[in-house]
């Protein structure tokens, strides 16, 4: 799956309300071992939600917050907003 349909998948569950913890461990493991390839749009669909579903990764979380910053320059505002709510949601500063 790309990177793109990952951060999707997330999305739409997180989305829907449905927690799937498995879904989401996978998730976590693909989105970790492709972090580098990651988008500001990928990005902001992970972090939020794993905040929406309270799906709590801290590795992920903290792979996903390195990538932003270096990406910093490309997020939009929504992106950029979306994540800093998932990881104020997260309590994670």
């Amino acid at each position: 799956l790309s990177t793109k349909t990952l951060a999707t998948i997330a999305w739409a569950y997180g989305k829907v309300g449905i927690a799937a913890p498995r879904m989401f461990a996978a998730i976590s493991s693909q989105a970790q071992l492709r972090c580098s390839s990651l988008t500001p749009l990928d990005i902001s669909h992970i972090s939020w939600s794993c905040a929406r579903l309270e799906f709590e990764d801290p590795e992920l979380l903290r792979q996903l917050a390195r990538q932003a910053v270096r990406r910093m320059q490309d997020f939009g505002p929504q992106n950029l907003a979306n994540t800093a709510w998932a990881y104020a949601r997260l309590e994670m500063y």
